[in-house]
């Protein structure tokens, strides 16, 4: 039986449930075994049946941190239910969780730290499929057109288990959590609430602490294989080496959906033609400079090895010709440099046009809202490389 101490839990974790009893034992688990221990655990049963009942009475008697709030089935997914039980609530900050997801051990120590100077705050949405593979997705509320886009459009960039808020904060919404009109989602019904909220803090992290197991693609499958899956990953999360194979396969799926090759058109196919071109013109003409004088260097040598003693005498007989001569030959190679230099000048400001024209392509990448929408790939990156 856990033990816990007599003052108020720092944080509460609200675990909304309905048809989901024998998988919200799994999810429940990953909570007892976050780092993170100074919580209470409040799961809310929206028409949950019988069966629910037993499996909370065992729970609860178990772990005293641990309660259960039955209620027959309500409105939309029992929001109104939350907004009571958040009404009673006297803690510092509230996580939530679904009662088919889980969460790495070191949740609720990342959530604790950002909500101690933020209102508001999420860690990397990420989904496991039904063939095991993990997907994300990319997105930050702290980012202002991000926000723009989620009150405007029906679009979402995490859901209720990677997010975490203060109870203060909470207190000053207008409404809190209520059923969802039609045609909206009631996570991002709510998460609309924060958006308008004057003077509200976000933070988002960048890193997945989280695992979302989607119902409705997992509709065909047996609760006894659902069982056995989240048996799995429960057990995966608890390796010390499982966070950074998450964040490498994270990384992976980002670079395959969200960084996909820029498409060949004729334009740019084109343009590196041109630098190809280019870059082999003034190669061959640097290795046409360097024959060259290789070969002026050969017959120079063979000239003198051979000619010395006749040379010797043409210096000294004829010093004015041989004087004339070799300025001839200066002058010629003088033109002839000089010609060669006009042309690799060309070439040379051809090429920096070209360079300058892709610098202001990328400059213009950096400032796309794919770039923005990025930002995690690269601050992940970044994460990597420092460790």
């Amino acid at each position: 039986m856990h033990t816990v101490s007599n003052a108020l839990p720092t944080v509460c974790v609200v675990i909304p449930t309905y048809n989901h009893v024998h998988t919200l034992l799994r999810s429940i688990k990953s909570v007892q075994q976050q780092h993170f221990q100074n919580f209470k655990l409040i799961v809310i049963g929206d028409g949950a049946p019988v069966e629910t009942d037993r499996l909370m009475s065992v729970l609860c008697a178990e772990d005293s941190r641990i309660e259960f709030r039955p209620h027959p089935k309500g409105a939309g997914h029992g929001e109104a239910y939350r907004a009571a039980v958040i009404s009673e609530l006297d803690c510092a900050f509230i996580c939530y969780l679904g009662d088919d997801d889980l969460w790495l051990p070191h949740h609720l120590d990342v959530m604790v730290k950002l909500l101690e100077s933020n209102d508001f705050v999420h860690t990397l949405h990420t989904s496991v499929h039904t063939d095991g593979t993990i997907h994300s997705l990319g997105g930050r509320i702290d980012d202002a057109a991000t926000r723009e886009i989620m009150a405007r459009n029906k679009w979402n960039i995490f859901g209720p288990t990677c997010v975490g808020h203060t109870l203060q904060a909470y207190h000053r919404l207008p409404y809190g959590w209520r059923p969802r009109p039609d045609g909206i989602w009631s996570d991002l019904y709510m998460w609309r609430q924060w958006i308008d909220m004057p003077d509200c803090h976000f933070y988002s992290h960048p890193l997945p602490t989280t695992l979302h197991f989607p119902s409705p693609l997992r509709l065909d499958i047996s609760l006894e294989v659902r069982c056995a899956e989240l048996d799995l990953w429960l057990e995966k999360i608890t390796d010390p080496t499982f966070s950074q194979y998450l964040v490498e396969t994270v990384m992976g799926d980002w670079q395959t959906q969200l960084t996909p090759a820029v498409p060949i058109t004729p334009q740019n196919q084109e343009d590196r033609n041109q630098i190809n071109r280019l870059e082999a013109l003034i190669g061959s003409y640097d290795e046409q400079f360097e024959a060259l004088a290789h070969s002026y260097d050969e017959r120079l040598e063979v000239l003198m090895h051979s000619h010395s003693e006749r040379l010797e005498a043409l210096v000294h007989s004829h010093s004015e010709s041989l004087e004339t001569l070799v300025h001839s030959y200066d002058e010629h190679l003088e033109v002839l440099v000089h010609s060669h230099s006009k042309r690799l000048e060309a070439l040379v400001h051809s090429y920096d046009e070209c360079l300058a024209t892709l610098a202001q392509s990328n400059v213009s990448l950096k400032n796309s809202r794919s770039w923005r929408i990025t930002y995690p790939l690269r601050a992940i990156r970044r994460f990597i490389y420092r460790r």
